[in-house]
C-alpha cells in the first residue's frame, strides 16, 4: 500500500501522487491510468523456465487508488492480466517482453529492468 500525507493544508503535486498503471502495476492499463493519494495494489505472478535463457510468465494484477483509507471496496479494484517471456543470462537479466489485458484493452511492454528479484 501507498499513501501520499502533507503537513498542514499543502497541496500533493499531481506528479507525487500514488500511480496505477505503469510497467510494474496494472500492466493492462495505460501508463500511469489512475492517480490519487494512495494505493493498494496486489501482484500474482507465475515464472516457468522454457529455454536455458528465456523464461515464460503469467501475470495477474488488481489494484485501486483512493483519496482515504475508508474509500477502498472491492468493487472498486482494477485487474489486469497477461503474459510474456523474460529473457536472461546465467549471471544477470536482460530483458522482457509483456502483453496485459484490461477492460480497456491490451497493452505492449518491453523493458530492460526486472520487475521482481
Amino acid at each position: 500500500m501507498d499513501e501520499t500525507h502533507t503537513p498542514g493544508d499543502k497541496v500533493i503535486p499531481f506528479y507525487d501522487m500514488s500511480v496505477l498503471g505503469t510497467a510494474k502495476t496494472l500492466r493492462g492499463f495505460r501508463e500511469g491510468r489512475f492517480r490519487d493519494f494512495g494505493s493498494l495494489l496486489f501482484n500474482i505472478e507465475y515464472r516457468y523456465p522454457i529455454w536455458d535463457t528465456w523464461d515464460g510468465v503469467v501475470f495477474l494484477d488488481q489494484g485501486e487508488v483512493f483519496k482515504n483509507l475508508g474509500d477502498i471496496s472491492i468493487g472498486g479494484f482494477h485487474r489486469g492480466y497477461g503474459f510474456g517471456i523474460r529473457l536472461r543470462t546465467a549471471e544477470s537479466f536482460l530483458a522482457r517482453a509483456q502483453l496485459g489485458r484490461s477492460k480497456e484493452g491490451l497493452r505492449f511492454i518491453l523493458q530492460f529492468t526486472q520487475i521482481f528479484d
